[in-house]
């Protein structure tokens, strides 16, 4: 039977994403969900190749808005950006979506693309290890949205949305080049260079290599930040104007 990996994470912490709290901290586990959905949608310009019944591998750079679907699970295939030098797009994500990576896979909006990850309470958007428990940080790249603070490349941010949305298990060793630039980040979640335009809402880092979340340069708006088991800080941030209310 192929099976939906939907992962239930536990904490001392009052879990406000929805998500089950488990009084022991061995319950870390993946519960399997029976999935009988049908052949992989595209996304956008991109074609996903579908590896089993309700499995979808996806990598590439999309360059027109597209949607990901909660009806299948995405497996990240090396690296899925949003947007580059001459295309913008809005990648949405549905609620209750799962995606999945390992080694190096990550997750990028380019400056002036966004990601809309629009969870909820019931069904948050879960990024995750490609793995069946979760038991250690470093297991994927992680989640970057990146703006035009910084670099030479002049446009206009795009409208990045996280609302309820977890990341786990990431900080794997990651290379990004922009603007001729290279940049290594080892963290969850990293918020650089965007403006105020991107908000995060009821959002949770949890086993990060690094930082939970890793700000700098920005103005992004952040409410309801939840940080549990990161390696260095649960928040580190340089150059950060916006606001973080109730972390």
């Amino acid at each position: 039977m192929n099976i939906k990996k939907t992962l239930i994470l536990c904490s001392s912490s009052l879990m406000m994403l929805g998500l089950a709290a488990c009084g022991d901290s061995n319950n870390d586990a993946t519960e399997l969900v029976a999935d009988t959905q049908g052949a992989c949608p595209t996304v956008g310009n991109l074609t996903p190749v579908e590896s089993a019944a309700g499995e979808c591998n996806i990598g590439g750079i999309i360059t027109e808005d597209a949607t990901l679907t909660a009806d299948m699970t995405w497996f990240l295939d090396e690296s899925l950006q949003v947007g580059d030098e001459t295309s913008t797009a809005t990648l949405t994500i549905e609620a209750g979506t799962q995606i999945r990576g390992s080694g190096t896979d990550y997750l990028l909006s380019f400056p002036g693309s966004a990601i809309q990850a629009l969870g909820t309470s019931a069904n948050p958007v879960q990024m995750l290890p490609d793995s069946e428990t979760l038991t250690a940080s470093g297991q994927w790249g992680g989640l970057f949205l990146r703006g035009f603070e910084g670099i030479s490349l002049d446009g206009e941010d795009g409208q990045n949305i996280l609302d309820y949305v977890v990341v786990a298990g990431a900080g794997q060793d990651v290379d990004i080049t922009i603007d001729g630039t290279t940049v290594t980040y080892e963290d969850n979640i990293v918020v650089n260079g965007v403006d105020e335009n991107t908000t995060l809402t009821f959002v949770q880092s949890h086993f990060s290599d690094r930082d939970g979340f890793h700000i700098l340069n920005t103005n992004a708006r952040m409410s309801w930040l939840l940080a549990t088991g990161s390696t260095r800080d649960g928040v580190w941030y340089q150059d950060f104007n916006g606001l973080i209310k109730d972390l």
